[in-house]
C-alpha cells in the first residue's frame, strides 16, 4: 500500500489503526519495521506501538517472532514467559535469546506477597493474571477484601484446584463469570455454574467445549436470551469448526459454502465476510436471523443486495462507506425526507425522482450535512442552486452541482 510510504506519519498511522486487521503479511512486515523508529514528533514509543499491535490481535506475536529483522523479534522476545514463543530460545540473534531466556526464568518464579505493587496499576493486574502465585499470596488476595484483585487473579492458569472451587462459589458475580471459563473445572463445578442464578455466569459456562448434552439442552432453553445465544455460538461447534474459528485451519475457498450453511452463527459470519461465498447463498445470508451475519455481508460482499445495504446504513453511523457501493439503492430514497435521523434525510439527495420542492426545503434543514447534500443535488431547482452560490456555507457544494446553469452564472458577472 502506497499510503504506508507517505512521509507524514499521520497517514500511515491511520492506515494501520483503521485497517490493522485487514493488512496482508507483506504490508504488516513493512509496517512493523517502520514502527521500530517512529518519527521524532510521533506521540507514541515503539513499545507502545507494538503493544497496540498485539492488543488488537495477539496472534501477531507469532508473526513478529518470525520476522527476519532481529530488532523486530526483540520486541516480542519477552513474551516467551507465556510459553508460546519458546522457539526464540534458539534464535540466531544473541539479544533475542537473552530476552527469551530471561522471560522463561521469570515465568518459573513464584511470586510472594511482597512482590505485588501496593497501588492499583497495570503491573498489579498483569502479575495476578500471568505469574505463578504462592499460596500465601493467593490467600492474601482472597482475604484482603479487594474484589478487583480477586477478579484479576481468577483466570490465572496456575491457581490450585481447591482455590478454583472456592472462586466458583464466590459471592461476586463477575468472579464466578470469570471462573466459569477456567480450563480445569470439574464436571460438578460445571453443572453448578450452569445452574447459577446469575445469567452472566450461565452464559459464560455455555461457551465451554464438550458440555454434556443435558446441560446444552438446559442452557438452550434458558429464559435469558444472553444465555441462549452463548449456547448457539459455542456449544454446537465441532473440533473442525473450532479450527476455522481460531484461524488455525487452511481451507479452500470452496469450503466457504459449508460455513454459510452452518447452524453456527459464527461460521456464517465468517462466510459473509468472504467475497468467494457462492452467489446462490447470498440471499440466505442477507436475510440471516443473526444481525452480525447481515452486517458482515453488507460491508464485505460485492453482491450484497441494495435493500440490505440501506438497512445497514440506517442501522449504524459506522456504515457510511456503504453509500459508495454501486448496489446502494437510489430510487425511492426521497421517502426519508421527513425522517428523524439526519443521516436518513440526506439520502433524499440521491433519489433521481425526488420532488424538487422537497430538495429545496431540505436546503434549510437543521443539519449541516443534509443542507450540503441538497445543495449538490441535481434535483434542486436551478434558481436555488444559483442563489446558494452566495451562501458561504453551501457555495462550494452548489458550485459542484452538475445541474448548475453556467450561462446564468456567467451572466451575473
Amino acid at each position: 500500500m502506497r499510503l504506508l510510504d507517505d512521509p507524514d506519519w499521520r497517514v500511515w498511522f491511520r492506515v494501520w489503526s483503521g485497517r490493522g486487521r485487514d493488512l496482508s503479511d507483506e504490508v504488516l512486515s513493512r509496517l512493523v519495521t517502520t514502527m521500530l523508529d517512529p518519527p521524532p514528533d510521533f506521540p507514541f514509543t515503539s513499545i507502545e506501538l507494538f503493544g497496540e499491535l498485539f492488543e488488537a490481535d495477539w496472534s501477531r506475536q507469532i508473526f513478529v517472532a518470525r520476522h527476519p529483522d532481529p530488532r523486530v523479534r526483540r520486541q516480542v522476545a519477552s513474551s516467551t514467559r507465556r510459553g508460546h514463543l519458546d522457539f526464540l530460545l534458539d534464535d540466531p540473534d544473541p539479544e533475542v535469546r537473552a530476552l527469551a531466556a530471561a522471560a522463561v526464568a521469570d515465568r518459573e518464579r513464584i511470586l510472594q506477597p511482597g512482590d505485588l505493587p501496593v497501588q492499583h496499576c497495570h503491573a498489579l493486574w498483569w502479575l495476578l493474571l500471568n505469574w505463578r502465585l504462592s499460596r500465601e499470596l493467593i490467600e492474601q488476595v482472597l482475604g484482603g477484601g479487594d474484589v478487583e484483585q480477586v477478579r484479576a487473579m481468577v483466570r490465572n492458569e496456575w491457581i490450585p484446584p481447591d482455590i478454583v472451587d472456592r472462586l466458583s462459589r464466590w459471592p461476586d458475580v463477575e468472579v464466578r463469570e470469570r471462573v466459569a471459563s477456567h480450563a480445569d473445572l470439574t464436571p460438578e463445578q460445571v453443572e453448578r455454574l450452569a445452574g447459577d442464578p446469575a445469567p452472566g455466569v450461565r452464559a459464560s459456562i455455555a461457551t465451554r467445549r464438550h458440555l454434556p448434552a443435558d446441560l446444552v439442552a438446559a442452557l438452550a432453553a434458558d429464559p435469558v436470551e444472553e444465555v441462549r445465544e452463548a449456547v448457539a455460538l459455542h456449544a454446537y461447534v465441532s473440533d473442525e469448526d473450532r479450527a476455522i474459528l481460531s484461524g488455525d485451519a487452511d481451507l479452500s475457498p470452496g469450503e466457504v459454502a459449508r460455513w454459510a450453511r452452518s447452524e453456527n452463527p459464527r461460521l456464517r459470519r465468517l462466510a459473509a465476510r468472504r467475497a468467494d461465498v457462492p452467489l446462490a447463498l447470498v440471499p440466505a445470508l442477507a436475510s440471516d436471523p443473526d444481525p452480525r451475519v447481515r452486517a458482515e455481508l453488507a460491508r464485505r460482499h460485492p453482491a450484497a443486495p441494495g435493500d440490505l445495504l440501506l438497512d445497514e446504513y440506517l442501522e449504524s453511523p459506522r456504515n457510511v462507506a456503504l453509500l459508495s457501493s454501486p448496489a446502494f439503492p437510489r430510487e425511492g430514497l426521497a421517502r426519508f425526507a421527513g425522517h428523524a435521523d439526519p443521516r436518513a434525510r440526506l439520502l433524499a439527495a440521491r433519489d433521481p425522482d425526488a420532488d424538487p420542492a422537497v430538495v429545496d426545503r431540505l436546503t434549510a434543514d437543521p443539519d449541516q450535512q443534509v443542507r450540503e447534500a441538497m445543495a449538490g443535488c441535481p434535483r434542486l431547482p436551478a434558481d436555488r442552486i444559483v442563489a446558494l452560490l452566495d451562501d458561504p456555507d453551501l457555495a462550494f457544494h452548489a458550485a459542484a452541482n452538475p445541474a448548475l446553469p453556467w450561462r446564468s452564472v456567467l451572466g451575473r458577472r
